[in-house]
């Protein structure tokens, strides 16, 4: 089970693996989404934090590398809607666009 809270300057997701559950928290300054380049650089920071929650360092078969690619995009869905920034959907949106055209 996903639970997402939000406060002014933080994100925090409790987020169930099929091991256990784990708190994802995030912090960012709520002013920094006021400008593109503001959001740019949230958006960018918080993908860092998301692919070293959902990575298992070591060695991995293709069915855990498919488990974390799942866990960084459901995650990421999840706290960008939360957050609820319009420029911040807007530039994770053009992310998945540009990431699925690769």
């Amino acid at each position: 089970m996903k639970k997402l809270f939000i406060t002014a300057a933080a994100v925090v997701v409790a987020f169930a693996t099929t091991a256990q559950a784990e708190e994802f928290k995030f912090n960012f300054d709520r002013e920094l989404l006021t400008t593109q380049s503001g959001v740019e650089k949230v958006y960018d920071r918080l993908q860092k934090r998301i692919d070293t929650f959902c990575e298992d360092p070591g060695l991995r078969s293709l069915n855990m590398r498919a488990h974390e690619a799942r866990c960084k995009k459901d995650l990421m869905d999840q706290v960008v809607n939360q957050i609820g920034s319009t420029r911040l959907v807007s530039v994770h949106r053009n992310y998945l666009r540009v990431a699925s055209a690769n």
